[in-house]
C-alpha cells in the first residue's frame, strides 16, 4: 500500500461511512456496499494521485468530491494552481505518487482501491513516463549504436525535444553517416563497430545513457554467413555492457525483435543471446540499469516488406509474397520510439519490455498497399514465392514461459528475469503464448491503409 493511500485511508472512511474496513492479514479494502464515489486529482502535466472505484447513481457527488480536494490540498501543497477534481466513471482507478515525494520509486504502480475488496496493481496511462527520468534526459549525453538506421534516426528526433547536451551517432557506415550530417548537424557522428570494444570505449566516455541499436538483422544474410551474426549481435553486445558497467552508464536500452522468442534462425538464435547478455547483467550489482525491449515487424524500417511493395508498385513489377497465410506485428517506428522511453522511465533491471501490437497476413497488407499506391488498384499482380530459409509462419512476441513472470499494462508487458520477480504478477493460464495468430487481426484495407498513413514516408536516408 503506498504512503498516500496510508496517509489518505482516515478521511476516506469518513466521506464515506458504508463499512469501509481494512483488514491487517491482507491490506485490503473492502466494501459490503459498494456505492464508492470515483474520483480523481489532476494537474497539467499528468495523472499525480487518482482514488477510486466503481461510480454509484446514488452517491453524494459534489460535497464528497470538494471535501476530499479540500483535504488532499491542505495535506499535500501540489503547486494546486490548476489542480482540480472530476468524476470518473471508470471501473478500475489507482493511485500515483505525486513527483514531489521522493521517498517511494518514480512511477512504480502503486495500490488499487477496487469496490469488490480487491487489491491490484495499474500501471500509468500510456504515454505517462517517469516524470524524474525524463528531465534527467535534459543535459545527459546519449550513445545510440547502429544510430545511421531506421531508429537511430526517429529516436534521435524525438531526444532533441528533451534537450540532451549531446548525441552521439556511433556506425560503421560512413554513407548514411554523411546523409544524416546534413539534416542533423548538431549530432557528433563516431565511425566505429561494436565488434571493436576499444574504440567503443573511446565512444562511450562521459555517456549517461545508451541505446544499443547496432545489430545484423537481416534473416537470409545471416543465415548464409551465421558467424558474422554471432561477431555483432553476440560479442558486439557483450562489448557494449562491459564498457558500459565500466563508465558507470544510468541506463542501457537494447533492441530485440520477435525472432528472438523460440529461434529458427541464426539472427534470431543470436538476437536471444544478445537478450540474455543483456538481461544478465543487474545480477552482478553496479549502477547501470539494463534493460531490453522487443518488437515485431517496424513499418517502413530498413529491410522491412513495405519499402519493397512500394519499390515494386514504383517499378510495376508484381508484389512477391512468401506465404500469403503469413502473419507479421505492425508497429509504426514512433511507436517503437515510445516503446524505448517506457523501457528507459520504468526498468529496474533485467526486464525485457514488449509493446502490443496488431497483425496482419501478408496477403491483407499487399491487397492494402496495391489499392492504396498502385494506379492499377485491386489489378496489380500479386506473386506468391514461397516461404524464404529461417521464416516462420506466425511470430511471437512473449513465449508461454516468459508469460508466467509478466506485468501486464494496457499497451505494454513486462517480461521480469528469473532472479527478479515481483510478488504481484498478472496471471496468465498456462501454455498461453502473445503471437501474430491471436493479437488482434487487421483484415480490413481500411484499418491498414490508417496505419500506413500514421508510419508516414521513409526517410530517403534509411
Amino acid at each position: 500500500m503506498c504512503v498516500r493511500c496510508r496517509q489518505i485511508s482516515p478521511f476516506i472512511h469518513r466521506m464515506w461511512p458504508m463499512g469501509w474496513r481494512r483488514s491487517k492479514r491482507t491490506r485490503r479494502f473492502t466494501d459490503p456496499a459498494p456505492t464508492m464515489l470515483g474520483m480523481h486529482l489532476r494537474r497539467d502535466r499528468g495523472v499525480r494521485c487518482r482514488v477510486g472505484a466503481g461510480l454509484a447513481p446514488d452517491a453524494p457527488h459534489g460535497p464528497v468530491r470538494e471535501q476530499f480536494a479540500h483535504t488532499v490540498r491542505q495535506r499535500w501543497p501540489l503547486r494546486t494552481k490548476d489542480l482540480a477534481v472530476n468524476q470518473t466513471p471508470r471501473r478500475h482507478d489507482c493511485c500515483y505518487l505525486s513527483e514531489h515525494v521522493h521517498d517511494l520509486r518514480q512511477g512504480q504502480p502503486e495500490c488499487l482501491l477496487h469496490p469488490r475488496g480487491k487489491m491490484a496493481i495499474a500501471a500509468p496511462k500510456p504515454g505517462w513516463y517517469n516524470t524524474r527520468k525524463m528531465k534527467n534526459l535534459a543535459g545527459a549525453v546519449i550513445l545510440i549504436t547502429g544510430g545511421t538506421g531506421s531508429f537511430g534516426n526517429r529516436v534521435a528526433r524525438h531526444l532533441l525535444k528533451h534537450k540532451p547536451a549531446q548525441i552521439r551517432i556511433y556506425s560503421r557506415d560512413e554513407k548514411k553517416q554523411w546523409e544524416m550530417q546534413r539534416v542533423f548537424p548538431q549530432f557528433r557522428y563516431i565511425i566505429g563497430d561494436v565488434r571493436d570494444a576499444d574504440r567503443l570505449a573511446e565512444a562511450i566516455q562521459g555517456a549517461d545513457y545508451v541505446f544499443h541499436a547496432a545489430a545484423l538483422k537481416q534473416v537470409p544474410s545471416c543465415e548464409s554467413y551465421p558467424f558474422e551474426a554471432v561477431k555483432t549481435n553476440v560479442i558486439g553486445s557483450q562489448n557494449v555492457c562491459e564498457v558500459a558497467r565500466y563508465n558507470r552508464i544510468r541506463c542501457l536500452v537494447a533492441l530485440s525483435t520477435d525472432k528472438a522468442v523460440k529461434p529458427v534462425n541464426a539472427m534470431g538464435i543470436s538476437k536471444a543471446m544478445m537478450e540474455k547478455i543483456v538481461c544478465s547483467q543487474n545480477q552482478f550489482g553496479g549502477q547501470t540499469t539494463f534493460c531490453c525491449v522487443r518488437y515485431g515487424n517496424v513499418m517502413g524500417s530498413r529491410g522491412s516488406v513495405i519499402p519493397l511493395f512500394r519499390d515494386q508498385i514504383r517499378k510495376d513489377a508484381p508484389l512477391t509474397l512468401t506465404v500469403p497465410e503469413m502473419t507479421r506485428f505492425l508497429m509504426t517506428l514512433d511507436q517503437s520510439v515510445d516503446l524505448v522511453l517506457h523501457a528507459l522511465t520504468q526498468a529496474r533491471g533485467g526486464e525485457v519490455f514488449v509493446r502490443k501490437a496488431p497483425a496482419c497476413t501478408v496477403q491483407a497488407l499487399a491487397e492494402a498497399m496495391r489499392l492504396k499506391f498502385s494506379p492499377h488498384g485491386a489489378r496489380h499482380p500479386i506473386k506468391v514465392v514461397g516461404i524464404r530459409p529461417g521464416e516462420k509462419l506466425h511470430e511471437v512476441l512473449v513465449n508461454e514461459y516468459e508469460m508466467q513472470r509478466i506485468t501486464e499494462q494496457p499497451d505494454y508487458y513486462a517480461i521480469h528475469p528469473e532472479y527478479r520477480v515481483p510478488k504481484r504478477l498478472t496471471p496468465k493460464p498456462l501454455g498461453e503464448e502473445y503471437t501474430s495468430a491471436n493479437t488482434r487481426r487487421l483484415a480490413r484495407s481500411e484499418d491498414i491503409q490508417a496505419l500506413l498513413d500514421a508510419m508516414g514516408e521513409v526517410e530517403s536516408y534509411i
